[in-house]
């Protein structure tokens, strides 16, 4: 499926990018990695209008289809307030130069290390040691939503 493709090139490019960034960090250069950083943003802008977008066209065909107007199951952020992640859902990142992986379980848990959290905040807490950190935010994630 062509949008599969995209949403996969999308995400390919945001990490390249946060990966780019990570290294423009540790090498000490703060105007590349703000660049990168500023790129990253606009990326997963782009991800979140573009998932927007499905949403809505997800959501018309459903109505078209059986009558109904229902959300869907990818409502936008604006739609449904607090996004919970689908069971399945795969959470990556870097950190001091080592790889995260987690997964969101059935209960909508984020499964880590055997560790079991509620957000990506308690997560980003679990794994850096300390409550206020960048990778409390979404836009340091690759998120990677389950097939169906």
């Amino acid at each position: 499926m062509e949008i599969q493709a995209i949403l996969e090139e999308l995400r390919n490019r945001q990490t390249f990018t946060a990966n780019k960034r990570a290294e423009a960090l540790r090498i000490g250069n703060d105007h590349q990695a703000e660049v990168y950083r500023t790129e990253l943003i606009r990326l997963l802008d782009l991800e979140e209008r573009l998932m927007a977008v499905l949403s809505e066209t997800y959501r018309a065909l459903n109505k078209q289809i059986t009558g109904i107007d229902s959300p869907s199951a990818y409502a936008s952020k604006a739609a449904c307030g607090k996004r919970h992640l689908p069971c399945g859902t795969r959470l990556k990142t870097t950190y001091k130069g080592k790889t995260i992986r987690a997964t969101v379980n059935e209960d909508g848990k984020i499964e880590y290390q055997e560790q079991f959290l509620s957000s990506i905040a308690a997560l980003a807490e679990y794994v850096t040691g300390k409550s206020k950190n960048h990778l409390r935010n979404r836009k340091f994630w690759v998120i990677t939503m389950p097939e169906k």
